[in-house]
């Protein structure tokens, strides 16, 4: 065997076994802080609405009017997301609904891990080896874990796309169940587009007539679905889904996403990309090449817009891992030292962010539990005492429901659907004691603002700081208890 050969050989089986080592340090960091790790603002939210699908309570409240089931001040929220998740979760038992999500991280857990396995399993024979590589890779990523494994349904829509993906890619064509199941995919969550949008652009190409029975498949699955949510929401689920998710793009976050994320996955979208395009003449690989490519842009496009995040990368990441598990790589590129390096350098950039990542997850959820655990205490707050915060993941946990959902509420007052004089009123309540915050925001100048980062506008924060003065900052939670 040639040197450059045998070092190439080497290196992938490095690049593996320490793929393997972090994706079991992801995975443990996971696992470990399931319940420890405070909930953020859409796990929050969607625990809050399963609760209330759970116990019987109407879930599409007018804001203006909130929820008052609670006492003052009222619940005012939009419903997130087309509630098909929060319905699920509902079923589970109240001890996983109430103040906390392990119930619904745990399944989110299972689904993402299980995707990967599965898309393994179904691999062609002789791209199993390269298929379970890549797989191993995604499965380590931390910043893929980190929305993965959460309470959010971003598991469970991806794992809808990625059954009818792969089941696509494998027959060449896409048929009526898989059109369904993308649709599906697409009412868990609606950002879960790329992969639907790509295999229908590569029906196109393999047979323009081919398109119509799954495209009408799906138009019947949304059709169900939105008739029900029209029925049970009394026509208001569109205007909460667009008042929820509707933050406008921003440049800015946009080439601070683009700098920050595209180094951690454009190489894996590339190489699965060109792999793809190379097999063209073949209808299943522009089936793939269709997934890749309109995944990738639509991951691209949508991190312009205020509240992206790195859970936009999880459908790409599925459709390179189809892509692999379908389309063998060329021998010369399995055996080339230059691949094996590339792999070895991609490996070293991700791996380090991950191997960080969960190990200072793992030191700090614990201590900022333990925080939580005893904010009640530090701001001195009765059991009749209502405590806020800049997330509803944290009021959940202190609190027990979702007092107000700041980022989202911030942007509606921008935009002039949503009164500030009506937020700061629920704010001045007598019952409202105290305040918990997850960074500085309150004791920064109300005259700097970060239009797509701030939770509280600026007449908001202005109140809070005339209202509340800082108690207690540990484990980066501020706690704030109401002045004199």
């Amino acid at each position: 065997m040639p040197p450059a050969r045998a070092v190439a050989r080497v290196l992938f089986v490095l690049v593996f076994a320490l793929s393997a080592a972090l994706l079991l340090l992801t995975a443990y960091w996971s696992a470990s802080t399931m319940a420890s790790r405070p909930p953020d603002g859409a796990e929050g939210e969607i625990a809050f609405e399963a609760a209330r699908i759970a116990r019987g309570l109407p879930l599409y409240v007018d804001p203006a009017i909130g929820a008052g089931e609670y006492g003052p001040p009222p619940s005012r929220y939009f419903v997130l997301y087309p509630p098909l998740w929060p319905a699920l979760l509902s079923r589970l038992p109240a001890s996983l609904l109430d103040r906390n999500v392990v119930g619904s991280r745990a399944i989110a857990f299972a689904l993402w891990f299980g995707t990967l396995g599965l898309l393994v399993a179904r691999a062609e024979p002789r791209c199993r080896r390269v298929a379970a590589l890549v797989a191993v890779f995604l499965g380590s990523t931390w910043v893929l874990a980190l929305f993965a494994t959460s309470g959010r349904p971003d598991a469970l829509a991806v794992l809808l796309a990625a059954i009818a993906a792969e089941r696509s890619v494998r027959k060449g064509r896409v048929d009526p169940l898989a059109g369904a199941l993308f649709a599906l995919a697409a009412w868990t969550k609606p950002n879960v587009l790329g992969l639907a949008a790509g295999a229908f652009a590569g029906q196109v190409w393999v047979s323009r007539r081919g398109v119509v029975a799954p495209a009408l498949a799906g138009l019947a699955t949304s059709g169900v679905i939105a008739c029900i949510l029209h029925v049970t929401s009394g026509g208001a689920w569109l205007g909460h889904l667009v008042a929820s998710t509707g933050q406008p793009l921003d440049l800015g976050l946009w080439l601070g996403q683009i700098g920050d994320r595209l180094p951690f996955f454009g190489p894996t979208m590339l190489a699965a990309g060109a792999l793809a395009i190379s097999r063209r003449a073949d209808d299943r690989a522009k089936i793939a090449a269709g997934a890749v490519v309109a995944t990738a842009a639509w991951a691209l496009f949508s991190l312009a817009k205020i509240g992206s995040a790195s859970n936009y990368w999880l459908e790409p990441s599925v459709a390179a891992l189809v892509c692999f598990a379908r389309f063998e790589v060329p021998e010369r590129l399995r055996r080339s030292l230059a691949v094996a390096g590339a792999c070895a350098a991609q490996l070293g950039w991700n791996g380090v962010a991950s191997a960080q990542a969960s190990i200072r997850g793992i030191a700090s959820a614990p201590a900022k539990a333990a925080v939580l655990a005893r904010a009640r205490e530090a701001c001195g707050a009765k059991p009749t005492d209502v405590v806020v915060a800049d997330e509803p993941g944290i009021e959940l946990v202190v609190e027990g429901r979702m007092v107000q959902t700041p980022f989202q509420t911030t942007h509606l007052v921008r935009r002039g659907r949503f009164s500030e004089a009506t937020w700061i009123a629920d704010l001045s309540r007598p019952e409202v004691r105290c305040l918990v915050m997850q960074s500085d925001l309150v004791e920064r100048p109300v005259e700097e603002v970060s239009v797509p980062y701030d939770c509280f506008t600026p007449g908001v924060r202005a109140h809070l700081k005339r209202t509340f003065s800082l108690t207690k900052s540990e484990a980066g939670i501020y706690i704030y208890r109401r002045s004199p």
